[in-house]
């Protein structure tokens, strides 16, 4: 029995428990997978005890993933450009940031964009987004900007991660981009971030998994994107990142991705 876990808070939302029996199931191996909603404060106690019960590896979700970075003993490049971890190995507590290749994977294998040249804005300065733009940087885009309701920690990030720009929501001109990534939680709680009520022709990415499109993967088509994606792809690519990290058997993601969950013009 291999034993994973995701902390987070809340953590009740995830589908992540599925996706990883999908893969352990795909390999041949015994899996369980189970979720744990730990509150800031209890964190480390939160590590140690995972470890204490045998636990092989565990991802880290909102809003762990900057603060699991400070436990881990050391952090691989991606987790190292981004400041954030997503993902620990519990042997010998190695961070590793597995969402921004995720990402990327689902946008250009699974969407077939071609990030070359594109002009994106990233929604949101959490750990998430942090994730995105670290590896968004590893592409020639042609602009990458980040917008975030308290622009210190948009700042912030910009201060960590070259070649990022920093832009007010209320500075915002949509036609300006090709491809903006919601990095928030709002869609969780059926919001938006603030955006501009422009027209909006070019792609949109949702980083939240919902049963039903979510609320900017609507707004997305009803402005004009040519379509809209929600988070799964990336959740599965991400999984399969992470069983890598961990030193597990490598699981092909493929059979787990449903195209059916983009919306298109």
């Amino acid at each position: 029995m291999i034993r994973l876990g995701l902390l987070g808070h809340p953590v009740a939302h995830s589908r992540s428990s599925s996706v990883h029996a999908a893969l352990g199931t795909q390999l041949g191996l015994e899996v369980r997978y189970s979720l744990h909603d730990v509150a800031p404060d209890d964190l480390a106690n939160a590590i140690q005890r995972a470890r204490d019960d045998g636990f092989t590896g565990l991802n880290l979700t909102l809003p762990h993933k900057c603060a699991a970075a400070g436990f881990a003993s050391e952090l691989s490049v991606r987790a190292r450009r981004a400041g954030a971890v997503n993902t620990l190995r519990l042997s010998d507590l190695h961070g590793d940031n597995t969402d921004g290749e995720g990402l990327l994977r689902d946008l250009e294998l699974g969407l077939g964009l071609s990030l070359r040249g594109m002009r994106v804005l990233v929604l949101g300065a959490s750990g998430a987004a942090r994730g995105a733009t670290a590896a968004l940087t590893q592409r020639e885009l042609g602009r990458l900007v980040v917008a975030n309701r308290d622009p210190a920690r948009a700042a912030a990030l910009a201060a960590d991660i070259p070649g990022v720009e920093v832009m007010r929501y209320d500075e915002l001109a949509l036609a300006a981009f090709d491809l903006i990534v919601n990095a928030t939680s709002a869609s969780l709680a059926d919001q938006l971030p603030p955006l501009p009520a422009d027209p909006y022709a070019g792609a949109a990415y949702d980083m939240v998994v919902a049963d039903q499109a979510t609320v900017f993967q609507r707004w997305a088509i009803e402005r004009g994107a040519i379509l809209a994606a929600d988070g799964w792809g990336m959740m599965v690519e991400q999984a399969a990142l992470s069983w890598v990290s961990w030193g597990l058997p490598a699981p092909d993601p493929t059979p787990l991705l449903q195209p059916e969950r983009v919306l298109r013009r």
